[in-house]
């Protein structure tokens, strides 16, 4: 072997190996992020729609209900604002006391609202009842029990807790108009856009996952799909 002799050229990587090794990364990272000892919690996003033409806000952490509004099955004028934020999909996901989110539809206004509140789920719940009751003849437009929409942790005096941020709401004021309409933000920025087209802010309503918390379901996610792949529900939601 003649050891002076030029060494062969390093060959640039193929695309396929690029993929591979940027999967290892990723791997990798998801790895040492479940090795911190941190809480493990899984979340998705709650998707924000806007409708130009009721000038309504809507929430929903359905893929296939998002995907089917972006088609008009809700009707026209619904759009993506950009404002999702991270939520738990289930109590078990919830490092604390998890509260179900109540979600309701009223056909009057044609319109959603999401409350965390006990008290104030229970007495919307109350309030069909004791409309039904006195008028069984006629048909109820106010607010209907859909479900739990997502779940949560409660605020203690409008403050959440470490590694959780608030959820604001805003209200449009317009019950006279049988119009009533809530938003609701995670962000101080949207909350100030919200206030300028005078909307007034409720307060905060809720505690959802903080940052650090979505990063590490985020890591978590790029494990499991790096070993096992995605499910049929993140492929479509891409």
């Amino acid at each position: 072997m003649n050891l002076t002799s030029t060494p062969n050229k390093v060959r640039p990587l193929s695309a396929l190996c690029k993929r591979a090794l940027a999967a290892t990364i990723m791997a990798s990272a998801a790895v040492s992020a479940f090795s911190s000892g941190v809480a493990q919690a899984r979340t998705v996003d709650s998707i924000e729609f806007y409708n130009t033409n009721l000038k309504h806000y809507f929430r929903t952490i359905d893929p296939a209900e998002a995907a089917a509004i972006d088609k008009g099955a809700a009707g026209a004028g619904w759009v993506r604002t950009g404002q999702n934020f991270a939520v738990w999909p289930s109590a078990s996901d919830v490092p604390g006391v998890a509260v179900p989110v109540c979600r309701f539809y009223a056909s009057g206004p044609n319109s959603h609202f999401f409350t965390a509140d006990n008290a104030e789920c229970r007495g919307l719940i109350e309030a069909e009842s004791a409309f039904k009751v006195a008028n069984p003849n006629k048909a109820f437009t106010g607010w209907v029990l859909e479900g739990t929409a997502f779940y949560a942790l409660t605020a203690t005096n409008g403050k959440c807790g470490a590694d959780t941020k608030p959820l604001y709401r805003h209200y449009n004021n317009r019950a006279a108009q049988n119009d009533s309409n809530h938003r609701f933000v995670s962000n101080t920025a949207a909350v100030q856009d919200t206030a300028d087209i005078m909307w007034p802010l409720e307060g905060v309503v809720m505690c959802l996952p903080g940052e650090s918390t979505a990063a590490r379901a985020d890591a978590a996610r790029m494990l499991r799909q790096a070993t096992f792949g995605a499910t049929a529900t993140e492929m479509a939601n891409i």
